[in-house]
């Protein structure tokens, strides 16, 4: 009964994303190892970004933005699951400012490989992207460690801060248990 009510719980949340593609970037998929520590920081093109300081509950699933890489005006942000031993499903919506910020790229992360994966990325007028990625099974988290859900790809325009925010309302981890009460941590650009 449990597995039932997990598989109709990622099917919700998949439904909820829609289905239109993230337009593809000139060179490709990022590709990214499946763990970090969350706290980067880093420059480039006159850009840095600053995570949000959320710290979770013992136990507590974290979902936050890590820097992969930033080259002139395109940055690249891994989003992680720390604090979780086996995920089957992520579902999130994060918010910006979509008249200085555009997602460029958006694909699933590793740990999602095989062939009982379903994704959906949406980007939506308002500025906000939704993201709903599942698998039908379990996928054990090697270590318990962080692992990259996805990686997004923004390209900024104009001036700092450009704050990127996680709709905790609308964002989810699913596992075996069920849904995990998560923490969200988003961050800000800026020159």
């Amino acid at each position: 009964m449990m597995r039932l009510s997990s598989t109709l719980a990622l099917v919700a949340m998949l439904a909820a994303c829609g289905g239109a593609p993230i337009p593809q970037t000139d060179n490709g998929q990022v590709t990214l190892p499946d763990s970090g520590s969350g706290d980067a920081k880093s420059s480039g093109g006159g850009w840095r970004f600053v995570p949000q300081d959320v710290a979770p509950q013992p136990g507590q699933p974290r979902v936050h933005l890590q820097l992969v890489s930033i080259e002139g005006d395109r940055a690249t942000l891994a989003v992680i699951v720390d604090n979780v031993a086996q995920i089957q499903g992520v579902a999130y919506r994060l918010s910006y400012n979509r008249e200085r910020v555009s997602v460029a790229d958006a694909v699933r992360g590793k740990v999602w490989q095989g062939a009982q994966v379903v994704d959906r990325f949406k980007q939506m007028p308002n500025g906000e992207l939704w993201v709903g990625i599942g698998h039908v099974g379990v996928k054990t988290v090697p270590g318990g460690q962080g692992v990259t859900v996805s990686t997004i790809s923004l390209d900024l325009i104009g001036d700092d801060p450009l704050p990127i925010h996680f709709q905790g309302a609308y964002s989810r981890v699913l596992t075996p248990e069920g849904v995990a009460d998560a923490v969200y941590a988003g961050g800000r650009f800026e020159k």
